[in-house]
């Protein structure tokens, strides 16, 4: 009771409200709190305390909602699992993950769904951070985030250092001695995540990124866990997991629907989303408008064009961050190089336009691996 107080009620990290007093309760609500609540209330109500100082005492709880439909990703779970089962007995010093591939492959709602389901190992909180590394605007940078979690951990606004590595040295420092998940999702670089990792104990980072970040697994010891498409039965399982209610879907059909996505939970899911009545299409009707693979992006969109999801924003948000240079080639000349000579359907349609980065930077490292990947299942 006393890590959590019940009369603490955050509403964002600006500050906090508490909750009225016992009697103001029992009066109102015909609520009679027990002897040792009504204690640690007035004691807190009877303080003029710090608003960080209460914010201290209610572990944070900032990962996002796990995702509906789960489905797949045995490896990728175990090799978290295993990571986290090394630290706990002492086996590792620290735990730094990274789950790396490209746009739209799952890697964020992976990271949901395993820190969830892993939350108890986490008794001290969940702290979660978007760091913008793809997508418009400016990707976050830490200086900003370590502003935003010190006084979540007790460190007094008017105390937060203004230098980068004093802001870090005083999270490892918040850290030391509990355990808590942090998740940097979406990260730009090694050098955007490097101030924002634990030290030495029981917490543990967990990375997402479209870049391999070779650097990290030397200066952290992180542990890189690919993330590649989901095989057909796992992306079948999530279009039945992902469907309107009461969609008629035949099993070949959900086959070739997943076959046509390529594994990429990003594109099952907004395929799926369009099923259904009330104007939206039957199965084989998006069957066969995606077999037309010159308007397979544009079919694999949802919403409106103020709020719309697809496929393609998330290739092109990745090429708007490559240099002039890294944009040189073609795209094309990767589809045409690939096993088979074709790109996977959420592919396909922008092999057409934005260009191929030039060999050895991430974002052409991650088309190679596919190639081999492609290669090693014939």
């Amino acid at each position: 009771m006393r890590d959590v107080p019940a009369c603490a009620e955050v509403g964002d990290t600006a500050g906090v409200r508490l909750a009225r007093r016992p009697e103001e309760l029992a009066e109102s609500e015909g609520l009679d709190p027990g002897p040792e609540l009504v204690e640690l209330m007035e004691q807190l109500l009877g303080e003029d305390r710090p608003a960080a100082d209460l914010m201290a005492m209610v572990a944070p709880a900032q990962l996002p909602a796990d995702v509906a439909g789960f489905a797949g990703r045995a490896a990728e779970l175990a090799a978290l699992d295993r990571v986290l089962a090394e630290l706990l007995r002492g086996a590792r010093p620290s735990a730094v993950c990274t789950l790396v591939g490209p746009g739209g492959i799952g890697k964020t709602g992976l990271a949901l769904h395993w820190g969830h389901a892993a939350g108890q190992h986490f008794p001290d909180g969940t702290l979660y951070v978007d760091l913008r590394g793809t997508g418009p605007g400016r990707s976050l940078d830490p200086d900003e985030v370590l502003e935003s979690w010190l006084p979540m951990l007790g460190v007094p606004v008017a105390d937060v250092p203004i230098r980068t590595a004093e802001r870090s040295a005083a999270l490892r420092t918040a850290l030391a001695g509990r355990r808590l998940l942090l998740v940097l999702d979406n990260a730009a670089s090694t050098a955007q995540v490097r101030p924002l990792l634990p030290g030495a104990g029981r917490s543990v980072a967990l990375v997402t990124s479209r870049h391999r970040m070779d650097l990290l697994t030397v200066v952290a010891d992180a542990v890189q866990v690919p993330v590649g498409g989901l095989p057909a039965p796992d992306a079948a399982a999530l279009i039945r997991a992902a469907a309107p209610a009461g969609a008629a879907m035949a099993e070949h059909d959900i086959a070739a629907l997943a076959q046509m996505c390529g594994g990429s939970p990003l594109a099952l899911r907004i395929a799926a989303a369009r099923l259904g009545g009330g104007g939206r299409l039957s199965l084989p009707a998006l069957v066969t408008a995606l077999a037309d693979e010159s308007r397979r992006l544009r079919e694999l969109a949802i919403g409106t064009p103020v709020d719309e999801l697809a496929v393609a924003a998330t290739f092109n948000a990745s090429y708007g961050r490559l240099t002039e240079l890294a944009r040189s080639g073609s795209a094309c000349r990767y589809c045409r190089r690939r096993p088979g000579g074709s790109a996977p359907a959420w592919q396909s349609g922008w092999c057409a336009g934005p260009p191929e980065p030039c060999p050895g930077h991430p974002a052409a490292v991650h088309l190679d691996d596919e190639q081999a990947r492609l290669r090693k299942d014939r």
